[in-house]
């Protein structure tokens, strides 16, 4: 597969501003399982330069699903600027307001993930965990691997049983959908 050659790479990085950066970084990493990688401040002459912010310094977080395992991922960068009241940003649901609302997580086992969802009190959307129809589970869960042969996805496929979908809440309202066998 070859990368379009206006891009350096193939990854996307978010990047969240949170209003508490401690119990963000606590509830993605003990609740969802990321794992934190690192953190850096941005000074604020440079977040000004950039249009980041109104010359406030930004203290970052950055989490990744899997980074030990040599295999380049996305950067969950969660970010908190001090002295800010930002907007309240929880909504009902994802169609209460324009631009990015969730995020799709995909996980080796939905009921452990649920179990540890609620282990840490988040609050678990709608029904709770959802058993998704055959059609959406191969567009959401089984996905052509970047390497390794089209036959080792298809013996995949046929491993398949059921695969169901949960949401869940960050401490600032953002969604997570979590989806994967159980």
């Amino acid at each position: 597969m070859a990368i379009n050659p206006k891009f350096a790479s193939a990854i996307v990085d978010f990047g969240l501003v949170v209003r508490d950066l401690e119990a963000s970084v606590e509830f993605y990493t003990e609740a969802i399982g990321f794992i934190e990688v690192m953190g850096f401040d941005v000074p604020s002459e440079v977040a000004g330069r950039s249009g980041l912010t109104d010359h406030r310094p930004l203290e970052i977080s950055i989490l990744q699903i899997n980074p030990d395992s040599g295999i380049p991922s996305t950067d969950l960068k969660l970010m908190q600027i001090a002295g800010v009241t930002t907007e309240d940003n929880d909504p009902a649901f994802i169609h209460s307001r324009y631009g990015m609302n969730y995020m799709s997580l995909f996980v080796s086992d939905i009921n452990e993930t649920v179990a540890r969802l609620q282990e840490h009190s988040a609050p678990i959307c709608g029904e709770g965990m959802v058993e998704l129809p055959f059609e959406l589970t191969i567009g959401s869960l089984l996905r052509p691997p970047s390497s390794g042969t089209e036959d080792a996805w298809m013996e995949d496929m046929d491993k398949l049983t059921k695969v169901a979908m949960a949401v869940t809440k960050d401490p600032d309202g953002n969604f997570i959908e979590l989806i994967g066998p159980h």
